[in-house]
């Protein structure tokens, strides 16, 4: 539902600020001229991150009374950090970081881990001023990655060089790491149970 209605301005919650009595941003852009712009909140394209940062965009218009919406998304939370330090290219290996840059992304949400964070400013150490303040949880906390056994792992970098470690290693158009798993028909299906019948 609320993908269908990303930018939706309506008023959401109970004595909500209405659309006409919103305000917008001042800020100044990368030339110095000061423009109303609307709150961007930059989502990742994963469910838990799309509800969170629309409801965030209610919340800010509806509540604080300063126009927002989605202003832009990528597949990885290392997107997220550059996306609001202004960053040209978010989503691209090349970010393209500088200090004339306008700003359309002014939050994010679920930027998972620390190592994003200090991955960037090591890469940008000259830049401090555009370092994005990160403000703590939202919350709830999670855990992504990926797990492979090591005997497993080293069998694959030591035959052929794929690092399973790697999610590239998994596209099956330039590799075969099928080779390095058992097939699904391995499972014995008499062992496995409906979610209802395990508790």
């Amino acid at each position: 539902v609320l993908e269908a209605i990303p930018d939706a301005q309506a008023p959401c919650l109970a004595n909500s600020v209405l659309p006409a009595d919103r305000s917008y941003l001042r800020l100044e852009n990368a030339v110095g001229i000061v423009e109303e712009v609307p709150a961007g909140i930059w989502k990742f394209e994963w469910d838990s991150s799309s509800i969170v940062s629309h409801i965030s965009v209610i919340l800010i218009h509806d509540f604080f009374g300063v126009h927002a919406r989605i202003s832009g998304s990528g597949a990885s939370s290392s997107s997220g950090i550059p996306a609001v330090a202004g960053c040209a290219a978010p989503t691209e290996s090349d970010v393209r970081c500088g200090t004339n840059a306008t700003v359309v992304h002014h939050a994010t949400l679920e930027v998972w881990g620390p190592t994003k964070e200090n991955a960037f400013k090591a890469k940008y150490p000259d830049l401090p001023q555009i370092f994005p303040e990160g403000l703590g949880s939202i919350g709830y906390d999670g855990l992504d990655g990926m797990y492979v056994f090591k005997d497993v792992m080293l069998h694959a970098q030591n035959t052929t060089g794929l690092a399973l470690e790697y999610f590239r290693s998994y596209d099956v158009t330039w590799h075969r790491p099928w080779m390095y798993f058992d097939k699904f028909t391995a499972i014995n299906a008499s062992r496995l149970f409906t979610c209802r019948n395990t508790r």
